[in-house]
């Protein structure tokens, strides 16, 4: 329902194609934005920055033919490169903005072989039949406080598209009618027209009507196989999930797109967009439900910043990370030879890491290595927290089979219903189970890199044992992916040791996602050199040996 205090922005999109009708040459975009001066910006007009958050590529070709006007008549604006800390594409009038903003222009979508799996550093994306996008990449919005609440209404202009094309948004499919939202939603809105296939699963009920559950899966063309069967397993998974969260009455969706490079999903409020490229028809099942596991979960598990604004991603982390070990065994979904394999994954990951000791503020993000560092830290301290608390109830004879759950299925309605949760409150729910000195030191012994030995958690999972395994080592840059040429072949390296060498051409290469969780996995590239192509193999493995540990199938006599 809207509300006359939100201000209102809305949006017509025309998609435009050639003259074959088959390649999508631009976006028409038409935006009116109305309501500024009440209460923006402390009661004044709206001041001359709309922004885009953190947008690549090149701003002559991603937006033509801008027009503005207010209700003084013509604006004239420009399209600039804001570089803070977290650089992002302003566009600013020349004249505070009177009334309401008109704003038209053409948004000729830009598509990249590197994808973020942040919402914030996404790009939209034009493929051969259609198009899906996120706002946030093309839509300027409004230089307000995140939390403001806004009116949104969107019309689609197919007229130029053939008769088969259809168009949807987070919101819905076709024309939208003032929905009202939060700016936060609005920015992570994905919108998709095309030749759209959608999986609408029969929506769940109980005696007291709809429960929660999969809103739908929406590509363009034709998915593989392997994603095909994805559809099964998310409408299984999100009603569960639901109820896990203690969210009965939620939905997600889930917005699938071809890119030229890459396997990845990226969260937001209630909507997942999943990237998959040609190698994507390969792709494990267990990967991918790893995949769409983490995702799905993401999208509940968070906890808020802290007050100085430090973020607690590593909680999305942990938390998503050690779900999609348990609950799609838990749930009936997958075997138990999925929980054990996810889980020796993970262990290698955090052990073999060559940033397992660095304090976790010092990780650096850009490096092969320093993602995975954070998420399976965060991981494998879920998993003791998980081991200990569930230890203190046994001990106590609380009769709670699984105290995290309670804890984060709580930390999620709290959220739900407006409270500020943040790691303060979620030590408190430990050190209940665990007393608070000993939720404080463990809390610390993760943030601070002190090496999370598993000696006390032998009995945990039927049995964990001690292993050795080799740190992981890439042995070449991590830029000559993106650049395609090699970099910082490092002398004596396995990568070495196979023949790769700088200055060779990459025409392709396998997952680098997984070279941590896959341990025995190698690496493999097709590079040129000097006209002859040249197949290089090799383990991305150093000869240093650490402590690992592992979860062994139990033999059965007989």
């Amino acid at each position: 329902m809207s509300d006359k205090r939100n201000f209102q922005l809305s949006m017509k999109l025309m998609p435009i194609y050639d003259s074959s009708r088959t390649k999508l040459a631009c976006i028409e975009v038409k935006l009116t934005i109305g309501g500024l001066n009440r209460g923006l910006q402390g009661g004044s007009p709206l001041d001359e920055t709309h922004y885009f958050q953190h947008i690549v590529g090149d701003v002559e070709n991603t937006f033509g033919n801008i027009e503005a006007y207010d209700d003084l008549g013509p604006l004239t604006i420009s399209v600039e490169y804001e570089l803070f800390e977290n650089p992002f594409l302003a566009w600013k009038t020349d004249r505070p903005v009177q009334g309401d903003l008109r704003i038209q222009y053409d948004a000729v979508p830009i598509l990249q072989d590197v994808v973020s799996s942040s919402f914030e550093r996404q790009i939209d994306a034009r493929i051969e039949e259609g198009f899906i996008g996120i706002a946030s990449t093309f839509i300027p919005i409004p230089a307000v406080e995140e939390s403001a609440a806004v009116d949104v209404t969107i019309e689609w202009d197919l007229s130029s598209s053939p008769k088969e094309f259809r168009s949807l948004s987070s919101f819905g499919e076709g024309d939208v009618l003032q929905m009202a939202t939060s700016l936060k939603e609005l920015s992570e809105c994905v919108f998709m027209t095309g030749k759209v296939s959608s999986y609408l699963p029969t929506p769940s009920l109980d005696e007291d009507g709809p429960r929660g559950g999969l809103r739908g899966i929406h590509w363009i063309d034709t998915l593989p196989n392997n994603l095909e069967a994805m559809r099964e397993f998310t409408s299984n998974m999100v009603p569960r999930l639901c109820a896990f969260f203690k969210d009965d009455s939620a939905t997600r969706q889930i917005f699938v797109r071809k890119v030229p490079r890459g396997l990845r999903a990226t969260q937001a409020t209630s909507e997942i967009l999943i990237d998959y490229d040609d190698d994507s028809k390969d792709e494990n099942d267990w990967d991918l439900v790893r995949l769409f596991n983490s995702s799905l979960i993401s999208t509940w598990a968070h906890l808020d910043p802290e007050d100085d604004g430090t973020p607690n991603d590593w909680f999305t982390q942990g938390i998503s990370h050690i779900y999609t070990i348990y609950l799609p065994f838990r749930f009936g979904q997958r075997p138990p030879d999925y929980f054990r394999a996810t889980l020796n994954g993970y262990l290698s990951s955090y052990f073999t890491n060559p940033f397992v000791s660095y304090p976790m503020d010092k990780i650096p993000l850009d490096s092969w290595y320093g993602k995975a560092a954070i998420a399976m830290r965060s991981c494998i301290y879920m998993i003791r927290m998980d081991c200990f608390t569930r230890r203190a109830s046994i001990a106590r004879n609380a009769g709670v089979l699984r105290p995290i759950d309670e804890i984060v299925a709580d930390i999620s309605s709290r959220r739900r219903r407006g409270e500020k949760i943040q790691v303060k409150d979620w030590l408190k729910y430990l050190g209940d189970w665990i007393g608070e000195e000993v939720a404080e030191q463990h809390f610390h012994e993760m943030r601070s890199g002190e090496i999370m030995d598993l000696e006390d958690m032998k009995t945990a999972f039927d049995g964990i044992y001690p292993d050795e395994q080799r740190v992981l080592d890439m042995g070449f840059d991590q830029s000559s992916l993106a650049e395609e040429i090699v970099s910082g072949v490092v002398e004596h390296s396995e990568a070495a040791k196979a023949g790769l060498m700088d200055g060779d051409e990459i025409l392709w290469h396998s997952r680098a996602e997984y070279c941590g969780t896959h341990y025995e996995d190698k690496f493999r590239l097709i590079v040129n050199r000097q006209g002859k192509t040249i197949n290089i193999e090799f383990w991305l493995r150093s000869n240093s040996v650490v402590k690992s540990w592992i979860s062994r199938k139990k033999q059965t006599s007989g």
